[in-house]
């Protein structure tokens, strides 16, 4: 103890009556005070662990020896000691690195309390398991609403709003280390004849095809969206428009091997590539990708057409 210790950490630790001991995840014996250690026989020097003096009282089948799961508010928790015919009460305080315990030397409870308090302090123990069982439900479901609220429910792409955020995300990060980053849109040709002619379950399954295809084909740090109906969205870091029209190839080259409508129909898909300018918004470099996506279209659809700069 440090003599610039507060008043009621020197009382605690010169104490003949209350006990103190921190223990680490083990059980070992990290420090403990006089009344502890005389208490039990302990030197300074060679505290032990706690297990060697104390068990604990009406502890549930299967939880580890050692293990309080306590919260850091503390709770209380019987144990017996060789030492005593009765139950020893302590306030046990969990944390990150192990456990903090209080008793009063002076307080030793008889059988028939001790076994009241020992089963209310079990309660309290399934309680406090219980609620942080209900806590990581609650935050793997945090996690999943979080998620669906930034995926496209059909493909499993980002849906449009989370897509502009990451881009502009992406765009900006290029932009400061001034390297290039390119943009594709890409769009479904006569999608709407193949919702008219098989219905909308056979359109879901080309869009799900064509979105597990661009996410195939994505490499690391690519980010690819699904933009709204038939049309999707690539950034594409530290890629320049030649580089963004290869991508763009195999993509076209690729999406035409499947067949997916009931008559095996060749599907294709036409694409148009933009490179931004140094300091571009995103906005405007998705404006000239959709422009040129739709000259695309103008010369026949089924091919990748660059945006001038």
């Amino acid at each position: 103890m440090t003599l610039d210790a507060s008043p009621s950490d020197r009382y605690v630790f010169s104490s003949g009556r209350v006990m103190f001991a921190r223990v680490d995840d083990e059980g070992w014996i990290v420090e403990a005070n006089r009344a502890f250690r005389d208490e039990f026989g302990l030197s300074e020097g060679h505290l032990g662990n706690l297990w060697d003096h104390l068990e604990r009282s009406g502890e549930p089948a299967g939880v580890v020896e050692g293990d309080f799961d306590v919260p850091a508010g503390g709770a209380p928790m019987l144990f017996h000691s060789p030492r005593h015919s009765g139950e020893l009460l302590f306030y046990v305080f969990g944390s990150d690195t192990g456990s903090s315990m209080f008793a009063n030397r002076d307080q030793v409870l008889d059988p028939s309390d001790g076994q009241l308090l020992s089963e209310l302090t079990t309660e309290m123990g399934n309680l406090i398991r219980e609620q942080r069982h209900i806590n990581r439900e609650l935050n793997e479901a945090k996690l999943r609403i979080e998620e669906l609220s930034h995926t496209d429910e059909l493909t499993g792409l980002s849906n449009r709003r989370h897509f502009l955020e990451v881009a502009a995300e992406v765009l900006a990060h290029e932009h400061r280390h001034d390297r290039t980053v390119s943009v594709i849109m890409i769009d479904a040709d006569r999608f709407k004849s193949i919702n008219d002619e098989f219905g909308h379950q056979a359109g879901d399954q080309v869009l799900r095809r064509i979105g597990e295809t661009l996410r195939e084909a994505s490499r690391v740090g690519d980010r690819v969206g699904r933009y709204g109906g038939e049309e999707f969205a690539m950034v594409l870091p530290e890629t320049d428009a030649d580089a963004a029209r290869e991508v763009g190839e195999r993509l076209r080259a690729t999406i035409e091997q499947l067949r997916v409508t009931p008559d095996d129909r060749v599907l294709t898909i036409s694409l148009g590539v933009a490179e931004a300018t140094l300091g571009e918004s995103l906005h405007t470099v998705l404006g000239r990708a959709d422009r040129a996506l739709y000259e695309a279209k103008a010369r026949g659809r089924n091919r990748v057409v660059v945006a001038s700069l």
